[in-house]
């Protein structure tokens, strides 16, 4: 080889040699930057797994926050539920006062009819049991002396005709109910315990002294109760007790006057002054008031008398007796 030759050899060498040191210092540079990069805080790798790592390779806890929020699942619309009931509660109830329909009670018939009390006795659904807070009239059990019971009396007649068509307007007395009236028999006897009692069943009666028949049941709209509904509905004698309307205690005065008349006592004035010594006792007003069942005999009428008890009776044909009427009635639920 000649010297020419050889220069050229040695100078592709080198070159060719300069050229593999480049790329070596190259690789070692690229190398180098990765290590850096990994060995930064924060910043994990992942595993085969494809879990986010630590630099340590553990995996990260991750918070509650971090956590991706389970999706809400979409609830389907509820089925429309039956309509249910509306319970209401009662509009009426044992002990109320309610007025309802119109009568003369104060004497006065200049100034109208007055509007009538009652008081709710029982309440059955929507039926109402009434009878009124007062005496409205003064008037026999039966207009003629004889026997007689509640089917056949004239105060039947009386309270579902007069009374009913004047005391009540056409559309009130579409709120009365026609009632199946039981007009059981009348006991009187002594308990066991020695109390002298008045029933419709002689239940509890140790001795019955007296027993008559009730008569057939009826239906009436209008009526007077029994010995056992005064007995049940009320919690005491004086709750039985019972006063006059005005009106109805003016009727009672002249009933008192010409009943004496008719037995031959003529002075007015001291019949109305001995009834009126016989009030200072009882009150003014104060009033025996009929019941539907016979008494001591079919000529007689069981009664509550001024002290509120029911083992009385009275000859039905008495005129000084108070009516206080009862009924069952249906209102309507916006009345």
């Amino acid at each position: 080889m000649s010297k020419k030759q050889r220069i050229l050899f040695l100078s592709i060498f080198a070159i060719v040699i300069g050229i593999i040191i480049a790329v070596v210092l190259v690789i070692q540079g690229m190398n180098s930057r990765n290590d850096e990069d990994s060995e930064k805080p924060g910043q994990g790798t992942e595993n085969e797994q494809g879990t986010e790592l630590t630099p340590t390779g553990k995996p990260i806890e991750l918070t509650p926050t971090d956590k991706l929020a389970e999706p809400t699942p979409t609830k389907e619309p509820a089925e429309p539920s039956p309509t249910a009931e509306v319970i209401r509660e009662p509009k009426y109830h044992v002990g109320d006062s309610v007025l309802f329909g119109r009568y003369e009670q104060d004497g006065n018939t200049e100034n109208g009819s007055e509007d009538i009390e009652w008081i709710v006795l029982d309440v059955e659904g929507k039926n109402v049991l009434l009878v009124s807070r007062y005496a409205l009239a003064s008037m026999p059990f039966h207009s003629v002396a004889g026997e007689t019971n509640w089917e056949t009396s004239s105060i039947r007649a009386w309270l579902n005709g007069e009374f009913l068509g004047n005391a009540f307007s056409e559309t009130e007395r579409g709120y009365l109910v026609s009632s199946s009236i039981e007009n059981k028999d009348y006991y009187l006897g002594v308990t066991a315990e020695g109390i002298l009692k008045a029933n419709n069943t002689g239940e509890g009666l140790e001795v019955v002294s007296v027993h008559t028949a009730g008569g057939a049941a009826t239906v009436d709209q209008v009526f007077l109760l029994s010995v056992d509904e005064a007995n049940n509905y009320f919690s005491s004698a004086e709750a039985r007790s019972l006063r006059f309307t005005g009106a109805a205690r003016e009727q009672f005065l002249r009933n008192c006057v010409e009943d004496a008349k008719a037995y031959g006592i003529t002075d007015e004035k001291m019949i109305l002054e001995n009834v009126e010594k016989w009030e200072q006792e009882h009150g003014v007003g104060s009033c025996y008031w009929w019941l539907r069942n016979p008494g001591m005999n079919l000529s007689y009428c069981s009664i509550v008398d001024n002290d509120g008890v029911t083992y009385y009776s009275q000859n039905a044909d008495n005129r000084e007796g108070g009516i206080r009427p009862a009924m069952w009635v249906v209102f309507p639920e916006d009345e």
